[in-house]
């Protein structure tokens, strides 16, 4: 059967007729009646996917049709990195295979012909708590919640360990890189994200880690009031993409 989205979204469509798994998984199966909604999420996707070459799409297809329940939407954070390095000026830039060995970085590239970089992406996503939420809002059932200002402990403690474990990712790669570069994604909670100070305080965290870390570079990426905002080490202010 053939959808009317198929010229429009090629890539979301192509990964629908590839899906061959579980029925259940609601992400693929239900990917032509997502589309035929108000797909704005759907629409970051495809335009996401559609700055792969050939190549590295078949190769994060593969790993992506593999994915479950909510890791799905963390796998294509990882296209926030390709971005990246697309912009930022790399060539040669591909996706790593998973290697059952060890866990390896997800994308390798070259700047100015001669410095191979290694990028890993580490999604930190609001909690299940704003996630239920979100799901009792679309059933009318939400109740109002008060701003909070304040980045919580846990909040701060998680975005530690995602760093560290990135770390120990861009430590395993078995060949000799010049540059290392760790790419977070951040979804605050609600109730967080509506206060500006929670914003500088996120901004401000972010950089003192990043200054800890001489090995490495440090970017993040998050979407704020319909807007993604990139920043990174050593760039002063938002960078608005």
């Amino acid at each position: 059967m053939k959808y009317y989205m198929d010229t429009e979204y090629p890539k979301l469509m192509d990964l629908y007729y590839s899906y061959k798994g579980d029925e259940d998984e609601k992400f693929f199966t239900q990917i032509p009646y997502e589309l035929s909604q108000v797909p704005r999420e759907y629409d970051e996707y495809e335009n996401d996917l559609s700055l792969l070459d050939p190549t590295n799409y078949e190769i994060f297809k593969k790993d992506l049709l593999t994915w479950v329940g909510d890791s799905i939407k963390d796998k294509f954070k990882e296209l926030k990195g390709f971005k990246y390095l697309k912009e930022s000026g790399a060539t040669n830039i591909k996706y790593l295979e998973p290697n059952n060995e060890h866990k390896m970085p997800d994308l390798l590239a070259t700047f100015s012909e001669i410095n191979d970089t290694i990028l890993e992406v580490k999604s930190i996503n609001n909690s299940d708590d704003d996630k239920r939420m979100w799901n009792e809002l679309a059933k009318n059932k939400a109740t109002a919640k008060s701003t909070i200002i304040c980045l919580n402990a846990a909040l701060k403690q998680k975005m530690r360990d995602s760093i560290n474990t990135a770390l120990e990712q861009l430590s395993s790669y078995p060949e000799t890189t010049v540059n290392k570069i760790i790419l977070l994604v951040i979804a605050l909670d609600t109730n967080n994200a509506f206060s500006e100070q929670n914003w500088i305080d996120l901004e401000n965290f972010l950089k003192e880690i990043a200054r800890n870390q001489s090995s490495v570079k440090m970017v993040w990426y998050y979407h704020r009031f319909g807007k993604d905002i990139r920043n990174e080490l050593g760039l002063t202010g938002f960078l608005t993409l």
